[in-house]
């Protein structure tokens, strides 16, 4: 099944971030929905937009720099770490 992500046009003309930081953005935030946040690995992110692990990295530290998200990791029940990707910086989705 494709699933499909929105752009606003506000996010789409963002000169400040690069084009691969706009798709993990949308897919982050898209991800954020069911929770509040995105749990998913860094693995899992490479997959969905199409990119290699060690990309991930460097677009992810670029979203924080921005303060486009927020990065948590604690431990879990279970005792095993889990990280939460928050979205801080919203775009207006009904610029035109």
């Amino acid at each position: 099944m494709d699933r499909y992500f929105s752009f606003s046009k506000e996010l789409l003309l963002d000169k400040t971030m690069s084009f691969g930081a706009k798709k993990l953005y949308v897919a982050i935030k898209n991800l954020s929905l069911k929770c509040g946040y995105c749990y998913a690995t860094d693995k899992y992110l490479s997959k969905e937009i199409n990119v290699s692990y060690r990309h991930i990295a460097r677009l992810l530290r670029e979203l924080d720099k921005q303060n486009r998200i927020k990065r948590i990791t604690e431990r879990g029940a279970s005792g095993r770490k889990e990280r939460h990707i928050y979205v801080l910086g919203e775009f207006s989705e009904n610029n035109n």
